[in-house]
């Protein structure tokens, strides 16, 4: 027999998938009920009336479920391994979807949005200092945005640098004209999983051309250097300061592209570089 546990789990898992409210609660009790008419549907998984149509609609559209009769209507479910890759290709299609949308207005319509953002009201005479951001996808796209613009030399300070695959395409290009290095947490403070997972890194960074250390203590701080220059000419900097008892994605990192403080942290950089050990 079937618990509304289970059926509650499997839910929970299908909201993680993506889907919405009602899709995983109509698809969780269809897993349960296998072939089935709409009003038992309804009925079985709470969504009201008004709204089952179009939630079965959008389950067909996305290949988990299929029609399987018209009078009366009736639906089942597809087979989870199959629907799953199904989904998986729905995404995609959907996904480059909307990258092309957004590039189509960006080549049409990019003038309707500069014009009023160079019409804004100016509240402040000099620049920011400094952007926060979230930890996260934020972080991610600026992290991609520092490699696309270096042009001689990328530092980094990393616990395990364990979000290297996400950034591999942007940062592998740069290799054959700027300088990486990378400095690494000493391995006496990770885990047995994040060492491992450090040194799959570390070879990946090695592989790539990257010059490789590890620190000889803990890190206070993880940051990204592009292009320092003591002339203060040149330089940005992203940073995250280490708080432990503070989940990452609880977490805020700084973004700046004041060349002084480029600058400040290089010179910490090139100290800590000196003191740690080859990788």
């Amino acid at each position: 027999m079937i618990s509304k546990g289970e059926i509650a789990r499997v839910q929970e898992t299908l909201r993680e998938l993506g889907l919405g409210k009602y899709q995983s609660a109509v698809l969780a009790h269809m897993y349960a009920l296998g072939k089935s008419k709409v009003a038992e549907l309804a009925k079985a998984s709470s969504v009201p009336r008004a709204k089952i149509y179009s939630v079965l609609e959008e389950l067909c559209s996305l290949r988990l479920i299929k029609q399987t009769g018209t009078r009366p209507l009736q639906f089942e479910p597809i087979e989870p391994e199959i629907g799953l890759e199904n989904l998986r290709i729905a995404k995609k299609i959907q996904f480059e979807k909307d990258v092309r949308a957004i590039a189509d207005i960006a080549d049409s319509r990019l003038s309707v949005l500069k014009s009023l953002y160079e019409k804004r009201v100016e509240t402040e005479a000099e620049e920011e200092f400094l952007e926060i951001i979230t930890v996260g996808t934020a972080s991610e796209i600026e992290t991609r945005n520092l490699y696309t613009k270096a042009e001689k030399e990328i530092n980094v300070v990393s616990r395990a640098f364990e979000y290297l695959p996400k950034v591999r395409e942007s940062l592998e290009p740069k290799l054959g004209h700027i300088l990486l290095k990378a400095i690494l947490l000493n391995g006496k403070y990770l885990s047995e999983k994040d060492l491992k997972i450090q040194n799959r890194m570390k070879d990946m960074l090695l592989r790539m051309g990257a010059h490789v250390r590890i620190s000889p203590h803990k890190l206070p701080i993880r940051f990204t250097i592009i292009d320092p220059s003591l002339d203060y000419d040149r330089g940005a900097v992203l940073f995250l300061v280490e708080e432990e008892a503070i989940p990452v994605f609880m977490r805020f990192a700084v973004l700046s592209e004041n060349h002084s403080l480029a600058a400040g942290f290089k010179q910490y950089f090139d100290l800590l570089w000196e003191e740690s050990m080859p990788g």
